[in-house]
């Protein structure tokens, strides 16, 4: 018999996704099954899986030690060898911790082999003892938002499930405001707010603006303001209103102004796409330290390399 007490990060979900992630290698219907024959219970009860789990509850699962072992998950031991720098963290508190993500990293990897920012988080959290390898088959941190790779800034991160919970509902619910500094090919003499609809072609993980709404396509606004112009480029300042797949990269590609080093999007200059995720205002939120706050990412050196005209000491703490 193994008894699991349930958690400050194993509250608030159902019990069936908790034994979901527990013996990550059993099927539903197994579990199900146990719990019905009372081979798993809780608060010494019979549980059925809906019934939502509080701090402090008692699962107890009367399975041989060989079942359990046999069906329980295996955490790894370490998730990155690339350790998270103290300058990239912009923020930390108790639920959550903004990382500025370099350009370059994945925010969660593709391939089984990859590296990205999510792995590196948890192997921080590991290293500095916020979070065991035990604790991990239960509850494992993780991103709540995505940045393309070859996008740099903010990456918020859930350290518990509470943080992860809240900040999923908030982006969801776009009440974090998103900003964003681009370079741009051409010149942008005024601001504007661009709506369109956006249609996805999945083989070539590429998006494309459509005019009228149709099949697929999913709608997007974005509101731009020029900060600065110079040798052929203007420096944007970009609200993400909807947080669709390369919503940035392809709008300002479709008004004829793709991003500085955006192949796929269409730009002949540099190597480097140019966007950086800067400003994160978050809401009041009653329980959480983060409420009503802003942050700001460190301005990647490529940007000061192509606008070198443009005050960055000023724009770094108010652009």
């Amino acid at each position: 018999m193994q008894e699991i007490v349930v958690g400050k990060n194993e509250s608030g979900q159902r019990i069936d996704k908790l034994l979901g992630k527990y013996l990550s290698e059993a099927s539903k219907g197994f579990l199900y099954k146990m719990m019905r024959k009372k081979n798993i219970t809780l608060n010494n009860k019979k549980c059925v899986g809906n019934e939502m789990l509080s701090q402090g509850d008692c699962i107890r699962l009367w399975l041989a030690e060989e079942t359990i072992e046999k069906f329980k998950s295996k955490p790894k031991k370490e998730f990155a060898k690339t350790l998270l720098k103290l300058e990239e963290i912009v923020y930390e508190d108790e639920d959550i911790l903004v990382m500025n993500k370099p350009a370059g990293l994945l925010s969660q990897k593709a391939e089984p082999n990859d590296i990205s920012a999510n792995e590196i988080f948890i192997q921080y959290l590991l290293e500095s003892g916020q979070i065991s390898t035990k604790d991990l088959s239960t509850f494992c941190p993780s991103i709540c938002n995505r940045l393309d790779r070859n996008t740099s800034g903010l990456l918020i991160c859930g350290k518990t499930l509470k943080g992860s919970q809240r900040m999923n509902a908030l982006i969801k619910q776009r009440s974090v405001k998103k900003e964003y500094l681009a370079i741009v090919e051409g010149k942008i003499a005024r601001g504007e707010r661009i709506v369109g609809w956006l249609e996805k072609d999945e083989k070539k993980n590429k998006v494309s603006l459509v005019e009228e709404e149709k099949v697929g396509a999913k709608p997007i606004e974005t509101e731009y303001l020029p900060l600065y112009y110079e040798n052929g480029m203007t420096l944007l300042l970009v609200h993400l209103i909807t947080g669709r797949t390369h919503q940035i990269r392809a709008h300002l590609s479709s008004i004829a102004h793709p991003i500085v080093g955006d192949r796929k999007y269409g730009s002949g200059r540099g190597t480097t796409q140019q966007l950086h995720a800067y400003r994160l205002q978050f809401p009041p939120i009653a329980d959480m330290e983060v409420g009503g706050k802003t942050l700001v990412a460190k301005v990647p050196k490529s940007f000061k390399k192509w606008m070198k005209g443009y005050s960055w000491e000023l724009g770094n703490r108010e652009v």
